[in-house]
């Protein structure tokens, strides 16, 4: 899960360098992962309803970008990717 964050020094030299597009499929790969922890975890009901909706938000952003990646340059992709995945942790740290 914390591949995603390595790559953030990757995108701060976006202006010099191009990522390849299979690390956004990767990155969409992680956060999928960490949104299905977060559904097992929530299973057990000890999750608020209002975390579970701002996980599902933050997932489901991600998925537009995932499912289009063209809509956005790899170096966008990767950085919006980045925030999502952060959020996501932060949803699941709150509780």
């Amino acid at each position: 899960m914390t591949k995603l964050f390595a790559l953030l020094p990757v995108v701060a030299l976006a202006g010099c360098l191009s990522i390849p597009t299979s690390e956004v499929a990767r990155s969409c790969n992680q956060i999928s992962i960490l949104y299905t922890a977060f559904l097992a975890v929530s299973v057990g009901g000890d999750i608020p309803a209002s975390v579970q909706r701002n996980a599902c938000t933050l997932y489901n952003a991600a998925q537009v970008i995932c499912r289009d990646p063209a809509s956005l340059n790899n170096d966008q992709a990767l950085v919006r990717l980045a925030e999502v995945y952060a959020a996501i942790r932060l949803e699941m740290r709150k509780h």
